[in-house]
């Protein structure tokens, strides 16, 4: 599957970020969320990348990573640790694309708000992080790559 610099469609589970009081309550809970990446696209190539160096909002040079180092570049990032592997993604092309995401709390589909209201979640578990031109998956939680079932 040639996937170099190509949409493609993600689906990914992680546990839900619970507060330590949550958990010692029993509580267990993941989101799965189904969003569409490009992959394999170089960062220093990105029209975005070029436009905020050449108006000083990003260093003129690439700089290192701050927490890993590319295990196969431009697409996977290993951490410091060797530990974790993550997917480096860039925005979709497709301006249309929404993703989704379900919420499961103790095997019960539930949705943002009611999650939310529970009070069992960390805040950073709904915090918005905008539209980022570049962001990192772990590859833990990618249980579909296009047509292709992970896990």
């Amino acid at each position: 599957m040639n996937i170099h610099g190509q949409n493609i469609n993600l689906t990914l589970e992680r546990p839900l970020k619970l507060k330590k009081s949550a958990i010692e309550q029993g509580h267990v809970g993941h989101k799965v969320s189904v969003t569409k990446v490009r992959i394999g696209v170089a960062y220093d190539n990105m029209a975005s990348v070029k436009e905020k160096r050449s108006e000083g909002a990003l260093p003129a040079e690439p700089q290192p990573l701050p927490w890993g180092k590319w295990f196969s570049y431009p697409s996977i990032i290993q951490n410091d640790d060797g530990s974790k592997f993550y997917l480096s993604c860039k925005k979709p092309s497709d301006p249309n694309f929404t993703p989704s995401a379900t919420y499961v709390l103790d095997g019960k589909t539930v949705s943002k708000d009611e999650l939310k209201a529970s009070g069992l979640c960390l805040s950073s578990e709904f915090a918005d992080k905008g539209q980022l031109d570049t962001f990192t998956l772990q590859m833990d939680h990618i249980v579909k790559l296009g047509d292709l079932k992970v896990k």
